[in-house]
Order: C-alpha cells, then structure tokens, then sequence
C-alpha cells in the first residue's frame, strides 16, 4: 500500500503502469477507512490501466469496544434535511484536494461506499465537480437541505454515465431511498440505472464484475 497525502487528507494509492492513465476515486463509508475499498482496485483493473485513490475520512469515529474508524460527516443530526456538521469545511478541504488530483489529460470517475458515495453526489452537486462517470455503492439520496434546494444539475453533468447498485435488504440504507437516487440522477440528466442484488448492506462479487464492465468503457488503449 502507498500512502500520500493530498491537501491534508491522506490516501491510498494503486498507481497504474502510466502516470497518465486516467483516475478513479473511490470514499469509504462511515467508520471504515481508506483501506476497506483497496482491495477493489485490483478485482476492477488487474491489468493496472487506471490510477485508483482511497482518501481517508477527515473525521475519527469511535466504533466502540476500543476500536475507531474514519468518517466524512458525524451522525449527530436528527433529520435528513438538515445539512451535516462540519460539511462545509469538507467541501473547502475537498476543493483543495480536486484541485490537486484532477488532470485535464485524464478520465476522472469518482464514487464510492454509502457515506463515501454522498461524498462523491455532493462534489459533483455541491462542488461543481464534473466526472466522466460515477459509482455508487450502497448509497442514497440524502435529501441535504442545500440538496434539496438544487432543481437542475448543471448542464455540463447531462449525459454522465453512473453505475449504482443496491441489495435489496440493506437496513442500513433502505432500498427505497436507493430508488429515490437513481431518479434524482436521472432527473439531473445522467444516464444509468440501478442494479439490485439479493442482499444487505454490501458489495457483492457479482456487482463487482458489473462495475469492471462499467469501467472498461473508460480504460484508454495502452
């Protein structure tokens, strides 16, 4: 594992065999670490024509029996149409961070795990962030008060392929708030639907293999 820090947030880094190759991005969930998705990196590319980074969550969480994680925003607000504590300062240190990572040459997909795939629906509504494409896992639309307030995507994020998936017993993040976000996406213009899987709050081995053909689009001739 290579670790770097980008911005003041650190991450884990699978490099591809070219420093140009295009990147993805992927942010864990709450009370995971940058760790908890590297794994993925070399299932969706083993052939190691894409960058991958893993950035670790800026808050530490405690996970109880002596144990903590990382998470991107605490839980401590009763409703979904609050905003979160503290996300405005992730947004600034996140701004940094984009501007850091993001090359005019390469393809940028960004994603990621439940809290980490909000991560990646706020920068692109929040922060003016705009990928070549999208993946979502196990996450949801949530319903942010700023969220809310957005009625149109901008127009340069129409036509944006996004992969999603969702188990269909998640009780973490209920299946019906997954279909609330593959619509959201759809009204803002990308293009992608929702896979559904038999399972909780998770990443199947059989929404892996779906996620390596959405990447393969992206992946240049080397």
């Amino acid at each position: 594992m290579l670790w770097k820090n980008i911005n003041s947030i650190d991450c884990l880094e699978r490099p591809a065999r070219h420093e140009t190759a295009d990147l993805v991005v992927l942010f864990h969930g709450y009370g995971a670490d940058a760790a908890n998705l590297f794994d993925l990196a070399d299932f969706l590319d083993p052939e190691k024509k894409i960058n991958f980074l893993f950035p670790n969550g800026i808050n530490s969480v405690s996970l109880g029996f002596g144990m903590d994680g990382r998470a991107w925003w605490p839980l401590r607000f009763a409703q979904q149409t609050l905003i979160p504590e503290g996300i405005e300062a992730i947004r600034e240190t996140m701004g940094g961070f984009w501007k850091e990572v993001i090359k005019p040459e390469q393809k940028l997909i960004i994603g990621g795990f439940s809290q980490g795939g909000m991560v990646a629906i706020d920068a692109i509504l929040c922060s003016q962030i705009v990928p070549k494409g999208l993946m979502l896992f196990s996450t949801c639309w949530a319903g942010f008060a700023d969220w809310e307030k957005i009625k149109t995507a901008p127009e340069n994020l129409k036509g944006i392929p996004f992969f999603q998936s969702h188990g269909k017993q998640d009780a973490i993040l209920p299946f019906a708030q997954a279909r609330q976000l593959e619509e959201k996406l759809r009204l803002f213009g990308l293009k992608g639907q929702c896979s559904v899987f038999d399972g909780g709050h998770e990443i199947p081995p059989t929404t892996l293999v779906q996620a390596r053909s959405f990447l393969d689009r992206f992946t240049k001739t080397t």
